[in-house]
């Protein structure tokens, strides 16, 4: 990945569930400088700009708890990846979905599944982008059930106008945006939601498909704007990458379909 330009290789030997050992390669990036950071969110957040934000937001269709997870840190820069995987794995995916049931060894309570919208143009790099739109649903990792649904307007201030493009892409209207939420108060209302729920209380991870939302969109408007930002938006699970490790496809849409679920 782009991200990871600066990174470098490493190998870790793991023990599958059926006792075998298996070899798993990874790149594991150790931002040098702050430059280089910079630029390797910028390049993402480019290709972002470009078309990927096409059908992100239905990643809160995807409720696959699986036991093989990507968990990046931003602040450390690093990516971690643990697989623990068997011959029937797939089927053992597809089972959990079926039945409403997650895998014994899930570590996790809950999911909070995360999508962002932000501006955006056609023909014109946006800059800065800011997030107009945050939504989340929370899934619970026990019954695969989505218990809790969270979604706020952001309301833009360098580009207070949305494009055509914007609208027409993410579907969203300037007068959900004029009556939008600052970034900073929509943060306190999702902490505040994570809190009514009781979820602070429990074991759980942010899910998003591709890093972008929480590595290189938020990262880039808190540090610009100067926000705070919880610790626990600092960690996350890349379901892109994971899904393209257990069934080598990184296609959303591809993957919505393969798992029985409506796009």
């Amino acid at each position: 990945d782009d991200a990871m330009a600066n990174g470098h290789a490493a190998q870790a030997r793991i023990k599958l569930s059926d006792g075998n050992m298996r070899d798993v390669h990874y790149r594991k990036t150790a931002f040098e400088d702050g430059e280089k950071r910079a630029a390797a969110v910028e390049r993402l957040g480019a290709r972002k700009q470009r078309g990927m934000q096409l059908g992100d937001v239905e990643s809160v269709q995807l409720p696959t708890a699986v036991d093989a997870e990507t968990i990046q840190d931003r602040e450390e820069g690093t990516c971690k990846v643990g697989l623990q995987e068997s011959s029937s794995h797939k089927h053992q995916v597809h089972a959990s979905l079926a039945t409403g049931s997650a895998p014994p060894d899930q570590k996790y309570d809950y999911f909070v599944v995360l999508d962002f919208e932000s501006t955006c143009d056609r023909s014109r790099k946006v800059q800065p982008q800011e997030i107009i739109e945050f939504s989340a649903v929370l899934l619970n990792a026990r019954t695969m059930n989505v218990d809790f649904h969270f979604q706020q307007y952001v309301r833009p201030t360098v580009h207070p106008i949305l494009t055509a493009f914007c609208t027409e892409l993410t579907g969203i209207r300037q007068e959900s945006v004029n009556a939008g939420k600052p970034l900073q108060e929509t943060l306190l209302q999702h902490d505040m939601w994570l809190r009514q729920c009781g979820v602070q209380e429990k074991q759980f991870i942010y899910v998003t498909w591709t890093p972008w939302d929480l590595m290189v969109m938020l990262e880039q408007e808190r540090r610009w704007r100067k926000l705070d930002v919880a610790p626990y938006l600092r960690k996350w699970i890349d379901l892109k990458s994971v899904y393209t490790k257990l069934y080598g496809k990184n296609n959303l849409k591809a993957a919505v379909r393969e798992l029985g679920l409506d796009w």
